[in-house]
């Protein structure tokens, strides 16, 4: 079973990331788990590059964006303390 990462759609298909080959698979948009979208992880199992079968991992959809969200405030923390940089004369 690999980790796949819903990347963005190309027309009718979405464009799966497999993080462990790191490779990308291509499936028609109507064959993924009701509830897809971009931003989310899955559960894959894979035939010869084909996916066999796909479920959303909802765990670690929740665990990546709620790590996203950590560096995202992070950052905007450091932003709001202004800039070190000293102005030239």
């Amino acid at each position: 079973m690999h980790s796949g990462y819903y990347d963005r759609n190309e027309e009718k298909y979405a464009v799966i990331i497999i993080e462990t080959i790191k490779k990308e698979i291509h499936i028609p948009v109507e064959e993924l788990p009701v509830g897809s979208a971009p931003g989310l992880w899955f559960d894959v199992e894979l035939d010869n590059d084909e996916i066999k079968h796909i479920q959303l991992n909802t765990t670690k959809s929740k665990a990546e964006f709620d790590q996203t969200a950590k560096l995202l405030a992070k950052l905007q923390a450091k932003g709001n303390k202004g800039n070190r940089l000293k102005k030239r004369k």
